[in-house]
């Protein structure tokens, strides 16, 4: 008896439902606005939810989403979130989804021989950039942007800081 009924609460529990109002603020990824609130399992994560309006979409290539619900990323399935928050799932739930960015790639490091006070960008109109960066060594350091060092500019020399701004 006592299985039934772990099974019976495991069988609502799995078929629990919220109604979920997607929006973006990015105009090539909208939905119709026919498409109104959508009642989904509350199982679901990001990639679930990602797939599903990827599917509403359309799109030849799926676009990886990320989804807010107020102003919070989702990090958790639909119920985590619900339980977390206190938020009864009979509520319809406004979800903004975004682009999801791909995290960092590390190429390299550059290295100071003290604390960096200063960091800018150097465009020239060949559409070439430097990075610049000021040290309390009190040298002034270029770096090419394409991820290797460049060259030294007053090495031997000594330049305050505070000059770089």
């Amino acid at each position: 008896m006592a299985e039934e009924s772990s099974l019976e609460v495991q069988s609502q529990t799995a078929q629990t439902q919220a109604r979920l109002r997607f929006s973006t603020r990015d105009e090539d990824l909208a939905l119709p606005e026919s498409t109104g609130p959508i009642l989904v399992p509350t199982g679901l994560r990001r990639y679930a939810l990602s797939t599903l309006v990827n599917n509403l979409l359309a799109t030849e290539k799926p676009v990886p989403l990320e989804f807010l619900i107020n102003g919070t990323y989702l990090r958790t399935s639909v119920d985590e979130f619900l339980t977390a928050n206190g938020i009864s799932a009979e509520t319809t739930l406004d979800v903004e989804y975004v682009r999801a960015l791909i995290p960092p790639l590390h190429v390299a490091s550059f290295l100071h021989d003290d604390w960096v006070s200063s960091v800018d960008v150097l465009s020239d109109s060949q559409n070439e950039e430097w990075i610049i960066s000021a040290s309390y060594d009190g040298l002034l350091r270029v770096w090419e942007y394409v991820v290797r060092d460049y060259s030294y500019v007053g090495v031997g020399e000594r330049w305050r800081a505070s000059e770089c701004d």
